[in-house]
């Protein structure tokens, strides 16, 4: 999962981003669409990354995250493997140390979430910022 714009420069990096499986994402809009494409990738058995703030941190603190990975997660029922990224310094900058974190999986069933329920979702999305807040940290 990548944002749109990402498929909209470079010729080159677009053919790459898609040989890898990605596929484009206008951000903040909700589609439904995008929710069936990942499902689709899921049950092939693909793995599927998705930055759940939406964006980036521009100063290195985890931001609210929003419910679009939980509920990919929970419509799948798969598990969600947190992971942080860190960077040294107040501000990320090319040449930047990136420490990358992974946490263990969450696994839905063992924390009560077993369909797309609203208050599951919640419960989900609190869990995923919860690790990676904890990671990064």
């Amino acid at each position: 999962m990548a944002k749109k714009e990402l498929f909209e420069g470079n010729p080159l990096f677009k053919f790459i981003i898609k040989f890898f499986g990605a596929f484009p994402v206008e951000r903040g809009k909700g589609d439904t669409e995008i929710i069936d494409i990942s499902l689709s990738k899921l049950e092939m058995g693909r793995n599927l990354l998705v930055f759940p703030e939406g964006t980036r941190s521009k100063n290195g603190k985890v931001g609210k995250g929003k419910s679009g990975v939980a509920l990919i997660a929970a419509a799948a029922q798969v598990p969600v493997i947190p992971v942080g990224i860190s960077f040294e310094g107040s501000k990320l900058k090319f040449r930047s140390k990136v420490t990358v974190r992974y946490g263990k999986p969450i696994a839905l069933k063992e924390i009560g979430v077993c369909d797309t329920s609203p208050q599951n979702i919640k419960i989900l999305k609190h869990r995923i910022m919860q690790d990676i807040t904890e990671l990064v940290d």
